[in-house]
């Protein structure tokens, strides 16, 4: 059947969906993403493609050996990375061991660590606080934007022929992309002003900026 212009193949059962898989992986290996993804300047450019491609390509598989290579020579973001993760870790059980004896909203809290494990180990630092310091809330706003939007279809998914006149789309992309710059710039001008890694030690942040990658497509790697 078809959802607007997206083709959705239903299987009768588990056993069928696994004969599927198994003869047709290249097919299926991609994913499905709302047209507004695409709207986002720097999406369609080649280092970004494999967090955004909808099928596996030549271009997917160029993409993604590189980023598979950057992390695989990382050997000291790796080690890093773990005591990283422990960090936030403990900032996450100390918060809570203030709490004790009051109402926690435990989505808010591991939405709070995910982001900031993630964040240690790309970027060497928290972007969000369990108290709402710093930036904190836009960084939240921004993370629940990003998901509705890639869970949601638009009207250009369903109705393939308003993508020539879809400057709604391009208009809230280019919207998306100012608020992923306003999280990142800083962060990026002050490692580029550095002119190395951070405090403490060389993590994935400083392999983009190696590679010469510009900020619009680091933001979007990051954030995505």
């Amino acid at each position: 059947m078809r959802l607007g212009g997206q083709l959705l193949v239903v299987a009768s059962s588990p056993a069928t969906a696994k004969a599927i898989l198994k003869t047709h992986d290249r097919v299926f290996s991609g994913r499905f993403l709302p047209s507004i993804c695409y709207t986002i300047p720097g999406t369609l450019q080649s280092y970004t493609m494999r967090s955004t491609s909808t099928e596996c390509s030549g271009m997917f598989e160029y993409a993604n050996c590189i980023v598979m290579d950057l992390f695989s020579s990382l050997r000291e973001v790796e080690s890093k990375g773990k005591v990283r993760k422990e960090k936030v870790l403990m900032e996450m059980m100390e918060y809570l061991v203030e709490k004790e004896g009051e109402v926690v909203k435990l989505d808010d809290v591991l939405k709070v660590t995910v982001c900031n494990i993630f964040a240690n180990v790309v970027a060497s630092r928290n972007l969000l606080g369990y108290e709402g310091w710093g930036n904190g809330q836009m960084v939240k706003d921004l993370v629940d934007e990003i998901g509705k939007m890639m869970a949601t279809p638009g009207l250009v998914d369903l109705f393939p022929v308003l993508r020539r006149v879809d400057f709604w789309g391009k208009r809230d992309g280019k919207i998306l992309q100012r608020k992923v710059m306003c999280v990142w710039e800083g962060i990026l001008k002050e490692r580029r002003s550095r002119n190395g890694s951070s405090d403490n030690g060389r993590d994935f942040l400083d392999v983009l900026l190696e590679n010469a990658f510009p900020d619009d497509h680091i933001c979007f790697v990051l954030m995505v």
